[in-house]
C-alpha cells in the first residue's frame, strides 16, 4: 500500500489553486466486528495478531481501538455540551457510558476524550502494515480509511465569488471528488493514467450548514466498508465532519474503464458538415503554409472535420499545403491542405483539409470536442470573451 501526496495531477485538477485538500492520514477503524474480528483472529499469522493486538483490545467479540475513545463515562459528556458534539451520530448510551458504534469518529471528538484511549504506539509504516493486513488476508477485507483536511480558501475565484456565510454546496461535492480521485488511486490497485472514473450517480446529504469559519475534515471509505482490488465498479462515500458532528455526507457511483476503452469510447464522429466556433482556448492567430513553403497569418473562424473557415483569403500565390494553430493544453496542432479554397458567406474563405492520418484526425476531433462549439451558421461569429466564460 503506498500513499502518493496530494497533488493537482492526482486530483483531475491543472493547478494548484485548483486543490481543495492539504493533509491527509490513513486511520485505522475505531471499531471492528464479531464476524471481521473471527476471520482476523483466525487468519492472521503470529507475529501479525501481535500487530492487532498493540493496535486493538478485545472486549466481548469486538475489537476496539486502543487509540480512539471507544467508550466514555456518562458523566465526561455533560462536560463536552459547549462544543455541540453529537454523541448519538456515533455511540449509543448503555446506561452506564457511552460506547462507540462507528468504524469513524470526527477528530474533535476523539481529542477531545483523549483520556479515554490509550497513547497512539503504532508507528505509520506499522499502521500501513495492518490496514494492508485487513485489506487483504480475510474474505471481504476491510477497507483502509483517509482522513483530510480541507482546505477552504474563502478567496477562491470559483465558489466564493460571491460572499457566502456557509462553504457552498457545490464546494462539498468538489471536495468529495478529489478526496476520492486520491483514494482511489492510493487504495485501488490502479495507477493514475491507468483508467477513467466514469460517474454513474452522485448522492448528496446536507445535514446541516457547513460553517467557514471552522475547521472541516472529509473522511473517505469504501461505502460497504470492503476492500477491493482493482475494481470494475466505483462506490465510494465521503463524510464531512465539523465540530464534532456530520454535516454533510457524498456517495459516488461510477465505473473504473480502462484508458485504450475510454478513449474508443469518448471518440466522437462529427458530420463533416457540421461546423465549430473556437473557444478562446484555441488561438484564432494561425499560420498557413503553400508548396512554395510561403508561410502567412491567418484568423480562424470555424473549424469542422472536413475543412476550415478563416476571416479572408490567404495571399499566396501557389496552393496551401499546411494550417498550424495552438490549443492550450495540447499544444500547436498541423494539418494538411489541399487546394487555394474558396469564397464564403461574410468575406470569409474555406479550405478543405488533406487526407488526415489517424493521430491527426484524433487531434482535430478532440480540439473540437473538447474546445469547440457547434453553430448552425458557420458565418456567424462569437467574440472570444463570450466563449472564455461559457468554457
Amino acid at each position: 500500500m503506498t500513499q502518493h501526496p496530494i497533488t493537482p495531477k492526482i486530483l483531475h485538477k491543472d493547478c494548484t489553486e485548483d486543490v481543495l485538500l492539504k493533509n491527509f492520514d490513513l486511520i485505522l477503524p475505531a471499531l471492528i466486528g464479531p464476524e471481521e474480528t473471527v476471520a482476523l483472529k483466525s487468519g492472521l499469522a503470529f507475529d501479525e495478531i501481535g500487530l492487532l493486538n498493540k493496535a486493538y483490545r478485545s472486549l466481548g467479540d469486538q475489537l476496539f481501538l486502543r487509540a480512539a475513545p471507544t467508550h466514555i463515562p456518562l458523566d465526561a459528556v455533560e462536560s463536552a455540551d459547549s462544543f455541540q458534539f453529537d454523541l448519538s451520530q456515533f455511540y449509543e448510551n448503555t446506561g452506564l457510558e457511552w460506547r462507540i458504534t462507528s468504524s469513524t469518529l470526527p477528530s474533535n471528538i476523539a481529542q477531545y476524550f483523549a483520556r479515554f484511549s490509550e497513547a497512539d504506539n503504532l508507528s505509520t509504516e506499522q499502521r500501513m502494515r495492518l490496514a494492508t493486513l485487513m485489506a487483504t488476508r480475510i474474505e471481504n477485507g476491510i477497507c483502509p480509511i483517509n482522513r483530510y483536511d480541507v482546505l477552504n480558501d474563502t478567496t477562491n475565484y470559483f465558489f466564493y465569488r460571491k460572499s457566502h456565510e456557509h462553504v457552498p454546496g457545490l464546494m462539498l461535492i468538489e471536495i468529495a471528488r478529489q478526496a476520492m480521485y486520491h483514494y482511489f488511486y492510493n487504495h485501488s490497485g490502479y495507477a493514475r493514467g491507468d483508467v477513467s472514473i466514469s460517474i454513474s450517480s452522485l448522492e448528496v446529504e446536507f445535514s446541516s450548514y457547513v460553517e467557514s469559519a471552522y475547521d472541516l475534515e472529509v473522511v473517505v471509505t469504501q461505502t460497504q466498508m470492503q476492500a477491493r482490488k482493482q475494481p470494475r465498479f466505483v462506490d465510494k462515500t465521503a463524510s464531512f465532519y465539523q465540530n464534532g458532528r456530520l454535516v454533510s455526507r457524498v456517495r459516488l457511483q461510477g465505473g473504473a474503464m480502462k484508458m485504450k476503452l475510454f478513449k474508443r469510447m469518448r471518440t466522437l464522429k462529427f458530420p463533416s458538415g457540421h461546423w465549430f466556433l473556437p473557444s478562446a482556448r484555441v488561438q484564432s492567430s494561425a499560420f498557413v503554409t503553400d508548396v512554395a513553403g510561403t508561410l502567412q497569418n491567418v484568423r480562424i473562424e470555424a473549424l469542422s472535420m472536413s475543412a476550415v473557415r478563416l476571416a479572408s483569403a490567404p495571399n499566396v500565390q501557389d496552393d496551401l499545403r499546411s494550417l498550424t494553430f495552438h490549443v492550450e493544453g495540447h499544444g500547436f496542432l498541423t494539418l494538411p491542405l489541399v487546394g487555394p479554397g474558396q469564397d464564403c458567406a461574410d468575406g470569409q474563405h474555406e479550405i478543405s483539409f488533406a487526407n488526415l492520418s489517424a493521430e491527426q484526425r484524433y487531434d482535430l476531433q478532440e480540439t473540437i470536442k473538447c474546445h469547440c462549439f457547434f453553430t448552425e451558421d458557420a458565418s456567424v461569429t462569437v467574440e472570444p470573451a463570450k466563449l472564455a466564460a461559457t468554457a
